[in-house]
C-alpha cells in the first residue's frame, strides 16, 4: 500500500468533504476540493511533508475551490479542472460564491482535463471520469490499483448530486451514473461480426462486399442496440444521434468516392493511364525485372488508386512473363502485390486512403504527405530486395511485354501530351488544393483529353456517334473495350460513378455498427483496455499496430478493420496529445497493406484467386506490406516528426 488519504473537514458547508491524496514512497501529494478552512490543509500538508504537485477540483462550486488562493500561495501545485467548468472559476453566478456568502471568487485553472486524462501521483495513477449533470463539467478520479473512485458530488449519500443549479441537467447526471457494458460483453458484437463474416466470405468469395459483408454488419449493429437497450437502458436517441453523427462525418469522404469513381473512368478511356502503362514499360529490362514489375504497378496503382485493378490487369499480364523467364511464382506475386499495394494506400484515388483520412478527421493530402516518412523507406528497401533477387536470375524474353504494348498502340492514341493532366493533377497537389476540387478539375481535364485524343473510343461506348454520350457514361458507368488481347481488355474496363456504390454501401453499414458501439458504450469499454498498456509514443503505435493486425484477422475485411481501428484510438491519441495523422498513418501501415497477407481476408482470398498463386505461397515475398507495420513501429521508436502537444500533465 503506498497510497495514503486523508480526509479533511471544514468545507462550506462544514460537511464538504476534501481529500489529500499522497504516495507514501515519493511524497507527491494532490489535494481534491479544498473548499474551506486552509488552514487545516496546509497544517496536514506540513505534517505528511508533501510536494504538492496538483489541485483537483471535481467542479467549480465555491463550496469545493474556496481555499484554493491560499494553499496555492503557500505550497504551490498545478490547478486541474475539466475543461467545461474551468469558466465557472471566475464567473460567480457559476460557481455560486455570492450564494453562499464566500465572496467573490475568481480562479484560473492552470490545465484543463478531459474524459480518459491520466494524472500521476508519483506511482498511482487517476483517470479523470467525465460526468455531467451537477455542473456541465462535473469529473470524477478513478484509481484502478486501488479500486478508488473520488466522485466529488455526482454522487450523495443515497442518491446523486443536485441537479437545480446553474448549468445542472438531470438527465445529465442520470447518463452519467448509468451502467455501462463490460469489456467482455463489448467483444461480443465483435465476436458476432467475425461469425457472420467468415459465413458470408465463405459463401459468396470475392463477391461478399456486394452485399453480404453490409448485412452482417447491419445484423451485428441490432444485436449491439439490443443488448444496450434491454441491459443498459441506453435510450434508442442515444443511438440515432451517435449514427447520424457517424455518417455525417464520413459526407466528405463519400463524395470524394464519387467523384473518384468519374476520374478513374475518364483517365483510363482518354488513354492517360494506358499512356502510363506503355511509357512505364519501356523501362524493363530482364535483369530488373522483378524491380520493374514492382515499378510498374506502383505507378498504375498510383494512378488508379486501385491496387485490385492492377492485380487483376498488368498484374496477370506480369505474371505470365515473370513465369516465362523463370522467376518462382512467389517472387513475381510478391513484387506485383508489393507495388499495387504502394499504391492502395498512398494514393489520393485509393479508397482506404480516403477512408484512413475521413476515419480520424484527418486533411487527405495531409496524410498522404505524412505517410510518405514510414512508405517511403519501406519501399526502397523492396526494391533493393527484388534487384538483389534480379541480378541472380537470367530473364530472356520480352515477347508478352510487346504484345501487350502493341495492343495499346492499335487501341488508344498513345502520347506524350496525355501526360500533362496527371502533371498538372500533382501540381493542385501539392500546393494543398482541397481534394474535391483537385479531382474534380483532374476528372474535367481528362474528360476534354478524351475528346480530343479518344473520340473514336467515345463513340464505341456511347454505341453512336456522340461525344457527350460516350462522356457521360464514361464518368458515371461502366465501360468495356475490346482490344485483342484478354488482359488489356480486363485493364480498360472502367465502373464509373456507379462502382463506387457497394463501397459507399460499406462504409454507411459500418457508421451504423460504430455509432452503436459508441453509443452502448461498449466501444469506450474496449478501448479502456489498451489503454492500460499505452504510457508512451513506442507503445501507443505498437497498440495501434497490433489492434490494426487483430482486427484485419478477425473481421477479414480491410474497410471494417480501418473503421474499427481509427474509431477506437482516435480519443487516445487525443487524450495523450498526438496529431491525428500519426493515428491515420498507423492505421494504414497496419490495416491496409496486410489485409492482402491473411487467407481468409477479402483481399488475401481475392489476389490469391486472381493471381492463382497461393497467399501464403507470395507471403514471404510482399516485402512492402511486412516492412509498412515494421516501420511505423521504427518511426515511432525514432520519433520522428511525431508532434505530442502538452498533456495536463505536462503544461
Amino acid at each position: 500500500m503506498i497510497l495514503k488519504i486523508i480526509r479533511v473537514n471544514g468545507g462550506i458547508p462544514e460537511k464538504t468533504n476534501c481529500y489529500i491524496i499522497q504516495d507514501e514512497n515519493t511524497k507527491e501529494t494532490m489535494v481534491i476540493d479544498p473548499g474551506g478552512n486552509p488552514e487545516k490543509v496546509i497544517e496536514m500538508l506540513d505534517i505528511l511533508e508533501a510536494k504538492l504537485k496538483y489541485i483537483y477540483l471535481t467542479h467549480c462550486h465555491a463550496d469545493h475551490i474556496g481555499a484554493i488562493t491560499e494553499i496555492k500561495n503557500k505550497k504551490g501545485g498545478k490547478i486541474l479542472i475539466h475543461r467545461d467548468d474551468a469558466e465557472g472559476l471566475n464567473n460567480e453566478n457559476i460557481n455560486l460564491s455570492e450564494c453562499i456568502n464566500m465572496g467573490d471568487i475568481e480562479l484560473e485553472a492552470d490545465s484543463r482535463v478531459d474524459e480518459d486524462d491520466l494524472i500521476h501521483i508519483g506511482n498511482l495513477e487517476f483517470r479523470v471520469i467525465h460526468t455531467p449533470g451537477h455542473t456541465k463539467g462535473s469529473s470524477c478520479l478513478y484509481c484502478k490499483e486501488e479500486n478508488l473512485l473520488f466522485s466529488g458530488d455526482t454522487l450523495f449519500r443515497g442518491a446523486w448530486g443536485r441537479t437545480d443549479l446553474p448549468t445542472s441537467n438531470r438527465e445529465d447526471i442520470m447518463n452519467s451514473i448509468k451502467k455501462f457494458p463490460s469489456p467482455l460483453i463489448s467483444f461480443l458484437p465483435i465476436i458476432i461480426l467475425i461469425c457472420m463474416l467468415v459465413a458470408t466470405i465463405s459463401t459468396f468469395g470475392s463477391d461478399a462486399l456486394n452485399g453480404g459483408s453490409q448485412i452482417s454488419l447491419l445484423v451485428t449493429t441490432a444485436v449491439c442496440i439490443f443488448i444496450g437497450m434491454a441491459f443498459y437502458r441506453i435510450p434508442w436517441k442515444d443511438y440515432e444521434l451517435a449514427i447520424t453523427n457517424n455518417i455525417s462525418g464520413v459526407a466528405t469522404a463519400i463524395i470524394i468516392l464519387l467523384i473518384i469513381g468519374a476520374l478513374s473512368g475518364s483517365w483510363m478511356i482518354s488513354g492517360i493511364v494506358p499512356t502510363l502503362i506503355y511509357y512505364g514499360m519501356q523501362i524493363i529490362h530482364p535483369d530488373f525485372f522483378l524491380t520493374s514489375t514492382c515499378i510498374i504497378c506502383v505507378l498504375i496503382s498510383v494512378m488508379t488508386g486501385s491496387s485490385w485493378t492492377t492485380i487483376a490487369t498488368i498484374g496477370i499480364a506480369l505474371l505470365g512473363i515473370g513465369k516465362s523467364q523463370g522467376f518462382h511464382e512467389g517472387w513475381i506475386a510478391g513484387a506485383i502485390i508489393s507495388g499495387s499495394y504502394f499504391g492502395d494506400k498512398i494514393s489520393p484515388l485509393s479508397e482506404t486512403t480516403i477512408l484512413a483520412s475521413s476515419i480520424t478527421e484527418t486533411p487527405l493530402f495531409r496524410h498522404i504527405r505524412y505517410m510518405l516518412i514510414t512508405t517511403i523507406p519501406s519501399l526502397v528497401i523492396t526494391l533493393i530486395l527484388f534487384t538483389i533477387m534480379g541480378f541472380t536470375h537470367n530473364a530472356h524474353t520480352m515477347e508478352h511485354m510487346t504484345e501487350v504494348a502493341i495492343s495499346l498502340e492499335n487501341k488508344f492514341n498513345i502520347t506524350p501530351w496525355l501526360l500533362i493532366v496527371p502533371v498538372v493533377t500533382g501540381i493542385l497537389i501539392a500546393r494543398k488544393v482541397p481534394s474535391i476540387i483537385t479531382l474534380t478539375i483532374s476528372t474535367f481535364l481528362a474528360c476534354i483529353a478524351a475528346i480530343i485524343f479518344q473520340p473514336n473510343l467515345l463513340n464505341e461506348i456511347a454505341g453512336e456517334e456522340n461525344l457527350f454520350k460516350g462522356v457521360m457514361i464514361t464518368c458515371y458507368g461502366s465501360t468495356n473495350l475490346e482490344t485483342g488481347n484478354a488482359a488489356l481488355t480486363e485493364l480498360v474496363a472502367t465502373r464509373g460513378m456507379a462502382g463506387m456504390t457497394n463501397t459507399i454501401w460499406l462504409i454507411l453499414c459500418s457508421m451504423c455498427f460504430g455509432g452503436a458501439m459508441t453509443a452502448s458504450g461498449m466501444l469506450g469499454s474496449i478501448t479502456s483496455v489498451f489503454v492500460r498498456f499505452m504510457k508512451n509514443r513506442f507503445s501507443l503505435v505498437s497498440s495501434t499496430v497490433c489492434s490494426g493486425l487483430f482486427m484485419n484477422l478477425a473481421t477479414a475485411d480491410q474497410y471494417i478493420s480501418i473503421i474499427l481501428t481509427g474509431s477506437m484510438f482516435g480519443n487516445i491519441y487525443r487524450k495523450q496529445g498526438y496529431e491525428s495523422r500519426l493515428l491515420s498513418r498507423t492505421t494504414e501501415d497496419s490495416v491496409t497493406v496486410t489485409s492482402v497477407l491473411i487467407p481468409w481476408n477479402s483481399c488475401g482470398m481475392t489476389q490469391a484467386t486472381i493471381l492463382n498463386v497461393p497467399t501464403l505461397t507470395y507471403l514471404p515475398y510482399c516485402f512492402f506490406n511486412i516492412l509498412s507495420p515494421i516501420m511505423s513501429i521504427i518511426v515511432a521508436a525514432i520519433g520522428y516528426k511525431i508532434i505530442k502537444h502538452p498533456t495536463p500533465e505536462k503544461q
